[in-house]
């Protein structure tokens, strides 16, 4: 079956990533997942796939990551000036209670919409519908 979604998924937490992964790969959808464990990891993988032209459909972002968090992230996907980063469904999932992050998130030009962790499995098939719609 071919890929009809790809997905990057970005956290440093490895249960996190296996937890996200196992939804999204069970989705009726054909779902490519693919992760990084740092945003500095990220910010490579998506400059390489920028010059393949195959950038993911989404982007599943946490927050609090040493090295490059993920609203430093953000920031440096936004200096690359490169109009086909807002073509990405980017949405933060993080464990954050701060008020502040979710109003940042709703105000970010870049970002779809903000889920507090773990990822459940209605909320992949919203994503995935999400994604459906943007094709």
């Amino acid at each position: 079956m071919d890929v009809q979604y790809r997905i990057l998924l970005v956290d440093d937490d490895e249960a996190s990533l296996y937890l996200h992964r196992f939804f999204l790969q069970r989705h009726p959808a054909s779902i490519d997942v693919s992760s990084e464990r740092d945003g500095h990891a990220a910010l490579k993988t998506i400059k390489e796939l920028l010059e393949q032209d195959q950038l993911p459909d989404a982007l599943l972002l946490d927050l609090n990551m040493p090295k490059l968090n993920g609203w430093e992230l953000l920031e440096a996907l936004e200096e690359l000036k490169d109009p086909r980063i807002a073509g990405i469904h980017i949405v933060l999932i993080s464990t954050t209670v701060n008020p502040d992050d979710h109003q940042r998130a709703k105000m970010h030009p870049l970002v779809q919409g903000f889920i507090p962790k773990p990822l459940k499995k209605d909320e992949v098939n919203v994503l995935i519908d999400q994604l459906g719609q943007s094709v």
